[in-house]
């Protein structure tokens, strides 16, 4: 599961309808309890921090429940105390924490802290993936898995020579053909 939270003026939330008016939440309905669970910390992060935060996204891992969390910033500063020790909390945790710069908070920015290497493990199907903050998956694990060996035995069934994945993405469907 993932989930993009825009932040404004210290507060969490989603972006109104065709506006940046910022709707604050409690939970969202249609995340993982994980990340429903994080929302108080993301709320405590936003409202202390220095920080020119613009977006915080949150990724979840399957079947491990770990997080890749990337919080973006408008504008390149110093990380601050309460930055540094919410990322310190998560490492704990055995889930990571990236923090990005962008100017355009809906493309991937440039690393500012973390690890470039940082991946959120994933096992779909009995393959073992690996996933970086900014890869497009499927963010529904259980219906993707459905989906793949749904896929997996037309391509038996038919005894397909070849297949052609012709979206991508990371690979899954090549990988269950082969």
């Amino acid at each position: 599961n993932k989930a993009s939270f825009q932040v404004n003026n210290g507060r969490v939330g989603f972006f109104s309808r065709n506006s940046h008016d910022l709707i604050e939440i409690e939970s969202c309905l249609i995340s993982e309890p994980r990340i429903n669970a994080l929302l108080p910390a993301l709320r405590k992060l936003a409202a202390t921090t220095k920080l020119p935060l613009q977006k915080i996204t949150v990724q979840l891992g399957f079947p491990e429940p770990k997080l890749l969390v990337n919080l973006s910033l408008s504008e390149a500063q110093p990380l601050d105390r309460v930055v540094k020790d919410f990322c310190d909390q998560l490492a704990q945790e055995g889930s990571q924490c990236l923090v990005t710069v962008t100017k355009h908070p809906h493309r991937a920015g440039r690393l500012a802290y973390g690890s470039v290497d940082a991946r959120l493990p994933i096992n779909l199907c009995g393959l073992d993936l690996q996933i970086a903050a900014d890869t497009f998956f499927q963010v529904n694990f259980q219906m993707a898995e459905q989906l793949f060996l749904a896929l997996e035995r037309e391509v038996a069934a038919d005894r397909a020579d070849t297949v052609l994945e012709l979206y991508g993405g990371v690979g899954v469907i090549a990988l269950l053909a082969a």
